[in-house]
């Protein structure tokens, strides 16, 4: 089994520069990890499945004053990365508010949790809204000949219902207004882009959260559908005064396009809890 090593007798638990990258995550290399079934129940859902895909236990760098690993670019202590998924249900965000995950030893002790907490913030959706990946950890090594770990707690999803289509047209310039859906927006730039041997890329931004927005296709003014794929969508600000934007690249050139958009008229909030034990070994 693998031996969880002794912590060093000066650690800095202060955790900085903490990088979100799923694909970088190392879990316990030559080790095998069995993942004992999650009890999962949501509220108005049947078909919510939760699992740990990957671990990573980073021993602390001694010398780093900022609570890094020897593992290069790692956080010192333990990272769990989960996934939750559903058939029935449409994921649009999950949620930053809720008690949260958290990490746990077989004697009861739980993990201290890291200060960047949001587990909200690096959680990848997929583009077909059935699963979301996200990421815990805690800056506290498992106490010497841990062989298992207890993930504990809850998430909140954010899950589109009611979905309905709509159409918009567009002048293909900055300033013009609009609706996505029921959302109010602006087209806040049109630049070149590279896309085939020419194209645009359109930022539309609002002061509503874009969430509901399930998918856009472009047409030409004679009613052709124009190639395009997203090109990213951010928000900043914080609580009520937030923005937010969301681009696409088309390909060709265009003075006005039309939007056929589908999006969700409501939104519901589901709990999920979730209890998993998480055993390691060679």
């Amino acid at each position: 089994m693998i031996q969880i090593p002794a912590m060093p007798q000066k650690r800095n638990l202060s955790v900085h520069n903490r990088h979100v990258n799923l694909l970088l995550l190392i879990a316990l290399t030559c080790a095998s990890i069995t993942i004992l079934p999650s009890s999962v129940k949501a509220q108005d859902s049947q078909d919510v499945q939760a699992s740990v895909i990957g671990i990573a236990i980073n021993k602390p760098d001694p010398n780093s004053e900022y609570g890094q690993s020897l593992v290069f670019g790692r956080a010192a202590g333990v990272e769990v990365h989960l996934q939750v998924g559903t058939e029935s249900m449409h994921i649009i965000a999950l949620e930053a508010e809720g008690p949260g995950v958290g990490i746990e030893v077989p004697e009861g002790k739980k993990l201290e949790a890291s200060r960047f907490s949001d587990i909200s913030f690096g959680a990848q959706i997929d583009e077909n809204g059935k699963s979301v990946r996200f990421s815990i950890s805690s800056p506290e090594m498992p106490p010497t000949g841990t062989t298992k770990l207890l993930v504990k707690g809850s998430v909140v999803l954010l899950v589109g219902e009611n979905p309905a289509n709509a159409e918009q047209a567009f002048e293909l310039k900055a300033g013009a207004k609009g609706k996505l859906g029921a959302i109010d927006v602006e087209i806040e730039e049109v630049g070149e882009d590279s896309f085939g041997e020419e194209g645009l890329t359109v930022s539309f931004k609002s002061t509503e959260s874009l969430d509901t927005l399930k998918a856009l296709r472009f047409f030409d003014e004679k009613g052709t559908e124009i190639e395009s794929s997203p090109a990213g969508r951010y928000s900043f600000g914080f609580g009520n005064s937030k923005n937010h934007n969301t681009s696409y690249r088309l390909a060709g050139k265009h003075s006005k396009i039309q939007a056929k958009v589908e999006y969700f008229r409501e939104t519901k909030k589901v709990n999920v809890p979730i209890e998993q034990e998480v055993t390691f070994g060679f």
